[in-house]
């Protein structure tokens, strides 16, 4: 007659089926799972935004190379976090020449010159913003070559006016302004040219 204990004993398909299944739920299947990832297969569209920590990045694995142009400002850097050696050297461009247009409707085809904080103008010679026509304006560097570089406009107060660049070169950038409805307006703008 035989025990209980040597009843049990016996193996079974049964029993190999369950321990087999019990092993790889508790540990194997973290090893089977992580055996079927290969290198650089996990991909952006495969991570859930916000998952990735600076833990998770190794030392020096985001440089500047790898950030998207316009990806960053200075919302996303931590006061106090950036020294001269971090910067090259002109790594945004130098302000060569820049205006406040405070004259918005000046008269037409007349130059009307800017002076003190309103104007900066690395050559020294004058600057001034001329208003051809209802909203169009050219902003004058004397002195000033624009054919490099680049060039941003901004409208200024707190109308719902939208500028734009049109062109530069020489010594002028030509402006352009409009209302909400994309009509020609006269704006107050602000213009910077870096190089």
């Amino acid at each position: 007659m035989r025990t209980s204990a040597q009843r049990g004993s016996r193996l079974t398909y049964a029993n190999v089926t369950s321990t087999l299944a019990l092993v790889i739920a508790v540990g194997g299947g973290g090893a089977i799972a992580h055996a079927t990832v290969t290198k650089n297969s996990v991909r952006s569209p495969h991570i859930k935004n916000g998952q990735v920590k600076t833990v998770d990045l190794g030392a020096r694995a985001v440089t500047g190379p790898k950030v998207r142009r316009g990806a960053l400002n200075s919302t996303h850097i931590k006061d106090n976090s950036l020294r001269a050696a971090d910067l090259t050297d002109d790594p945004i461009g130098v302000a060569r020449g820049y205006v406040w247009n405070y004259r918005d409707a000046s008269p037409l085809n007349e130059a009307s010159p800017l002076e003190g904080s309103y104007r900066y103008n690395s050559s020294g010679g004058a600057t001034s913003v001329t208003r051809t026509a209802v909203g169009i304006y050219q902003v004058r560097f004397e002195g000033l070559t624009l054919d490099a570089g680049t060039v941003h406009v901004t409208a200024y107060g707190s109308n719902a006016a939208a500028c734009k660049v049109v062109s530069w070169g020489g010594e002028g950038i030509n402006v352009r302004c409009f209302d909400a409805a994309g009509n020609p307006a006269n704006s107050l703008f602000t213009v910077a040219y870096l190089e």
